[in-house]
């Protein structure tokens, strides 16, 4: 079994807990991508918003890409606000983004949307705005 085998299989289970219990997971770390996208094909919204909503929470400079990507992949209202959230935060972070390594194959493998982040982070470079990531990194 391969451990992407191990992680699917693991978010079919959380959605059947899911469906038959009505309880969102409490361990955050089952609120995957896995699962946000088995969530999207059986149209279960409120487990969408969960595992969104836990993406964002676990956002970080070293997987805003492959969440960035993740979130393009799907077409749903879900998924559009975590590409906007997404895109927000790259913003914030771009001095740091683009010096990771997951941009630079982003680059290479999907140049359309390594030009949309790259418009995203131009234009944000214009704006000045406090959002709940600027926010977060004053702090630190």
């Amino acid at each position: 079994t391969s451990t992407r085998d191990f992680l699917h299989s693991e978010a079919v289970e959380t959605m059947f807990k899911y469906i038959y219990n009505g309880e969102v997971p409490e361990d955050h770390e089952k609120l995957s991508p896995d699962l946000l996208n088995i969530a999207e094909m059986y149209l279960l919204d409120y487990l969408k918003e969960a595992c969104v909503k836990s993406l964002l929470e676990k956002l970080e400079v070293s997987s805003c890409i492959s969440t960035f990507n993740m979130a393009d992949r799907y077409n749903s209202s879900s998924s559009g606000i975590l590409k906007e959230m997404v895109i927000q935060f790259i913003k914030c972070k771009a001095e740091e983004v683009v010096e990771t390594e997951d941009c630079a194959k982003l680059l290479k493998n999907d140049p359309a949307l390594a030009q949309e982040m790259m418009k995203a982070i131009a234009k944000g470079s214009k704006e000045k705005h406090k959002c709940q990531f600027c926010v977060i990194s004053y702090g630190e």
